[in-house]
């Protein structure tokens, strides 16, 4: 640098003298050259600092790396970890004219993976769990759903044992009389009112509902019976869609009831009706007055006593029968 100091001083004069050969030339040229000849210079020499000294960077990093050329024979290595203890990967990555090759910890990664195996099978066992727990719930609520149903359908017939043993002490006679075939004629009705309603009752347990024209066929099946038992009987249907389970059974216990009492006080011709305005409706008409009506409402009463129905019995001039009547929000 000194010297292109001097040769610079040395040119400046000689052509400020008039030197001949210097005097021609272009001074700005020249002074340019050597100022970049100098900043040259102070690159080389460390005066201004510079980028350099990458391959001694690079040698005494820990990046775990290599640079190889194609050979496979390596041109510059960085500082290697120790592998005691850690898992390694080895990666490589071909570049323009060599190869680098590095190595990588992944120790952190496969305990993570571990970790999230371990939480997996856990979570799939606990959805296996969760799975059988459901199923067994299912089968215990199917379980007990069975259980109350055999035990409405027991309360049922046991309900109506009496009566079947009476009808039963009365065929084991078997003497041809008229109140051995009348034991007969009620023991059809009977049979037909348990049977309907365990087909009502198992049909519609599960959804709560059952469709009108279940409780339609049972109330003809028994008004043929009734009929044949020796009352005059009639139906007008006028019921549709659904109807609540606990309501169609409520309806039909009851006339299972009115139709076992008029044919035990030979009532007149009785007119049944099944209808809907706001609530669902069963009335009984008979043609003539009953006075049973009244000494027996207490049967009707037992029937509907823990249900929100409304029960009305008329027995008055030009009026005879029953209403009953499903309350709003009842059954």
């Amino acid at each position: 640098l000194i010297v292109l100091i001097v040769l610079l001083a040395l040119y400046l004069y000689a052509y400020i003298e008039g030197i001949t050969p210097f005097r021609r030339t272009q001074v700005v040229l020249v002074i340019v050259f050597f100022l970049l000849l100098f900043l040259k210079g102070a690159l080389w020499s460390g005066i201004i600092p510079s980028n350099q000294g990458y391959i001694n960077l690079f040698v005494h990093s820990d990046l775990s790396m290599k640079l190889m050329h194609k050979d496979g024979e390596i041109a510059f290595s960085s500082r290697f970890a120790g592998t005691e203890g850690r898992i390694v990967r080895q990666s490589e990555l071909p570049i323009r004219g060599s190869l680098i090759r590095w190595e990588e910890d992944i120790s952190e990664l496969q305990e993570k993976q571990e970790k999230l195996l371990h939480i997996g099978q856990a979570l799939q066992q606990s959805y296996r769990l969760l799975g059988q727990e459901r199923e067994l719930q299912l089968e215990s609520g199917v379980f007990r759903a069975k259980e109350r149903l055999y035990d409405e359908i027991e309360a049922v017939f046991a309900e109506k044992k009496r009566e079947l043993m009476k009808y039963l002490a009365v065929l084991e006679r078997d003497d041809d009389s008229a109140e051995f075939f009348q034991a007969i004629r009620r023991l059809n009705l009977l049979a037909c009112f348990l049977k309907k309603r365990c087909v009502m009752l198992l049909r519609g347990k599960e959804r709560q509902v059952l469709a009108a024209r279940e409780l339609h066929l049972a109330v003809e099946e028994s008004k043929k019976y009734a009929n044949e038992a020796g009352i005059s009987c009639a139906v007008l249907y006028d019921l549709s869609g659904e109807v609540p389970t606990e309501t169609a059974l409520r309806f039909y216990d009851i006339m299972e009831n009115v139709l076992e009492q008029a044919i035990l006080h030979r009532s007149a011709p009785l007119m049944i009706t099944f209808y809907k305005k706001e609530s669902i409706c069963m009335t009984f008409r008979f043609a003539a007055a009953e006075p049973w009506l009244q000494q027996q409402s207490l049967y009707v009463k037992k029937n509907g006593s823990d249900s929100s129905v409304r029960i009305c019995v008329h027995d008055e001039d030009g009026l005879c029968g029953i209403d009953v009547v499903q309350e709003e929000g009842g059954i």
